[in-house]
């Protein structure tokens, strides 16, 4: 190296940022810095359930599609959509459209519920065989999501109208948490299920039953009962299991 003046110098050499580690050490390193990197989004479809039936609501024949959703990652997930695919028996596309999942934050390793349905020209899915659901989802590691206990739950089953079914849930949420959430940032769904604990269906939360609730403190609610679903859930229900959040940061989202 020749400095401006004409006169010779040494080079210098940088230190290495590694220097004097071992490479048990810079191992170490990676690993923690990796820790940091959330892990691929997974989720599992773990039952989905159709019925055609006569929605005495809108006097029509309606496909009612329900799924139960399992947040597999290994940290909570925002399910941003879902695809609902209508498959005929010949594996061919009937219809695809799109859905949501509700409670659409999920903890690792919680369930979510979707509720979609189909009113109009049910006679070209006269020949459908499955239905096939793909979620989609994003990380939210900039928020919190707080499950909600359940107290004191209790199962309503009546009939809606002549045929269908009419089910709803009371009881009490408990918010362990230190954080207070309004009815902005809260959300729930019932999951249906028989004496077996199979899945039939899900109900959803009602505009007018939206809750808030503040840290460390209890609310009481109704949940569902706001529409009629199809008879073979009344026949079957045997308990129902809700899913109830308060979401911190939502907004970014």
């Amino acid at each position: 190296m020749v400095a401006c003046d004409g006169q010779e110098t040494e080079d210098i050499e940088e230190p290495h940022p590694d220097d004097g580690k071992t490479s048990a050490e810079i191992q170490e390193e990676i690993m923690a810095e990796q820790d940091d990197i959330p892990s691929e989004i997974t989720t599992e479809v773990l039952d989905v359930k159709y019925y055609n039936w006569l929605d005495e609501s809108v006097d029509e024949e309606t496909i009612t599609v329900y799924a139960e959703i399992e947040n597999t990652s290994n940290i909570s997930i925002h399910v941003d959509s879902v695809d609902v695919t209508y498959l005929d028996s010949d594996g061919s596309v009937i219809a695809v459209n799109e859905a949501y999942v509700s409670p659409g934050y999920l903890k690792e390793g919680s369930i979510g519920y979707l509720a979609t349905e189909i009113e109009d020209d049910i006679e070209r899915f006269k020949d459908l065989d499955e239905v096939d659901i793909e979620v989609m989802a994003m990380p939210f590691t900039d928020g919190e999501v707080v499950e909600l206990d359940v107290i004191d739950n209790k199962l309503n089953v009546d009939t809606w109208g002549e045929k269908s079914a009419k089910v709803s849930v009371t009881g009490f949420l408990k918010n362990e948490s230190d954080i207070s959430f309004d009815e902005e940032e809260t959300n729930a769904m019932i999951g249906l299920y028989d004496k077996d604990n199979n899945f039939l269906a899900a109900e959803l939360m009602y505009s007018d039953q939206e809750f808030s609730v503040d840290a460390g403190k209890e609310t009481s609610f109704e949940f569902g009962g706001g529409s009629p679903l199809p008879p073979a859930v009344r026949e079957k229900t045997d308990h129902a299991e809700v899913n109830a959040i308060g979401i911190q940061n939502e907004e970014e989202y």
